[in-house]
C-alpha cells in the first residue's frame, strides 16, 4: 500500500498529484488503523459476542464471523467519529455552516447514524450478530473517503476471530460487571474494553 502511494505521488506527471503532505497523512491513517482500530475492533466484536452468549452459538465459519464483525462496525464501531471541515455552504439540522467551517466541537457519530430511526432496522440498540436488516455501513467512510485500510481490517478482524472460535470454543467473560461498557476508558474518538477478563 505505502509503496503504491509512493509510486503514485512519483507520477504526477501522469496523474492527478498526490501531494508529500496527502501521501504522509494515508501513511499515518494506516499506521493508526492497524495499530489502533483493528485491535479496537477485535475487542468490541468479542466483548459484545461473549456479553450476550453468541459467542457459544456462532460457527466459526467465514459467512457468519462476518456478521458479527459487520454488526459491531454497526453497534459499537471502534471509531466513534470524524471531525470534518465543511467544503461549502451547508445546513445540518436547523443550523446553517459557512464553507470552511472547522467542525471541532462536531463529530460525524458514525455509532449514532447506524441507530437512526429513519432506518428500517429492528431494535437498533440490540447486539445481533445475525443481523440482516442493518443500514449501511459507514465505519469506514464512504466514495472517495473510503478507507483503504478496511479489507485488511476486514480479514484480521475475521480471522483472529474465526480462530478463536475453533481453539477456545468455551470462551466466557469472568468478571462481565468489570469488563462492561460502562468501566471501558473515556476517549473522544476511540472506544473498545482496556482489557477482557475471561476463562475458557
Amino acid at each position: 500500500m505505502l509503496r503504491a502511494l509512493l509510486d503514485y505521488h512519483a507520477k504526477g506527471n501522469r496523474h492527478p498529484e498526490l501531494t508529500r503532505v496527502e501521501v504522509a497523512s494515508m501513511a499515518v491513517d494506516l499506521l493508526i488503523s492497524n495499530a489502533e482500530l483493528t485491535p479496537r475492533l477485535i475487542a468490541n466484536t468479542l466483548h459484545h459476542l461473549l456479553a450476550t452468549n453468541a459467542y457459544t452459538t456462532l460457527l466459526p465459519e467465514p459467512h457468519t464471523v462476518a456478521m458479527a464483525v459487520q454488526e459491531t462496525l454497526r453497534y459499537d464501531p471502534p471509531l466513534i467519529g470524524w471531525l470534518r471541515v465543511t467544503t461549502r455552504d451547508t445546513r445540518i439540522a436547523d443550523t446553517r455552516l459557512p464553507a470552511g467551517a472547522r467542525l471541532l466541537l462536531l463529530l460525524l457519530l458514525l455509532g449514532s447514524a447506524a441507530r437512526d430511526e429513519r432506518h428500517p432496522t429492528i431494535d437498533p440498540d440490540t447486539y445481533n450478530p445475525t443481523r440482516t436488516d442493518a443500514p449501511p455501513l459507514l465505519a469506514f467512510g464512504v466514495g472517495i473517503h473510503y478507507c483503504p485500510g478496511a479489507p485488511l481490517a476486514l480479514h484480521l478482524a475475521r480471522q483472529t476471530l474465526t480462530n478463536l472460535l475453533h481453539t477456545c470454543p468455551h470462551l466466557a467473560l469472568s468478571l462481565p460487571e468489570a469488563d462492561a461498557p460502562a468501566h471501558w476508558p473515556t476517549n473522544t474518538a476511540l472506544r473498545s474494553p482496556e482489557h477482557l477478563t475471561v476463562t475458557w
